[in-house]
């Protein structure tokens, strides 16, 4: 329960739902993540942090680069509830 309740908290800003819209077809670096966001790259690594520490994403390093993808099915799911609400209206 303790960890869905931090799914939800996360989920509850708009510019990690950004992110994660972003995420949807795949893999992406930080740096290319921070641009399309419009945010400073040290904002954009606190708001991965926060997806990363409630499960919805994961990390890999390679070299100096970070890259984001996301790691829970759950997210595709709830993103195809909210495409099909936004549908109906």
């Amino acid at each position: 329960m303790k960890q869905h309740l931090k799914m939800f908290k996360a989920l509850g800003d708009k510019t990690r739902i950004s992110i994660l819209d972003f995420l949807m077809d795949g893999e992406k670096s930080v740096c290319i993540i921070a641009k399309h966001i419009q945010k400073a790259q040290p904002t954009t690594s606190i708001h991965l942090a926060k997806l990363e520490d409630s499960g919805i994403v994961s990390s890999r390093k390679e070299g100096k680069t970070v890259y984001y993808s996301i790691s829970s099915d759950k997210i595709f799911k709830i993103q195809k509830i909210f495409d099909e609400e936004t549908t109906i209206y």
